[in-house]
Parts: C-alpha cells; structure tokens; sequence
C-alpha cells in the first residue's frame, strides 16, 4: 500500500502563484471566504489533497485512472 503524500501547492490547480517568487494564493481558501491566504509553493496543502488519490489533479499531469 502507497503512503499519501500531502500535495504541494505549486502543484495544485487552485494555487496561482508566481513561479518565481514561490508565493500565491489559495484559491479553495479564498472561494469559502477565509481570509485571503498567501502560501509558499512548497507548503504540504492543509486542504487534504494528495498526490494520485484526489479528484483535482497537479498541474501539468493527468487525473489518475
């Protein structure tokens, strides 16, 4: 059995940060009406999304069938 592993937030398709500055918004946070939050892209996402386990997938790779 595989180990979840926390999806990053550069990784994630509701982060829009830059890719140089490594710091964006989340926008699953800011679409519930939290506070608008800035993330690092290498923060673990606290949302519970994982890397080949969840309906939303990584950018730039496909939904795992």
């Amino acid at each position: 059995m595989k180990a979840k592993v926390a999806l990053k937030c550069k990784d994630c398709e509701n982060w829009f940060g830059a890719e140089d500055g490594e710091q964006g918004p989340c926008m699953l946070k800011n679409m519930r009406g939290d506070q608008k939050y800035i993330t690092m892209g290498a923060h673990d996402c606290d949302e519970g999304l994982f890397y080949g386990v969840d309906e939303i997938p990584a950018k730039g790779r496909s939904p795992r069938k």
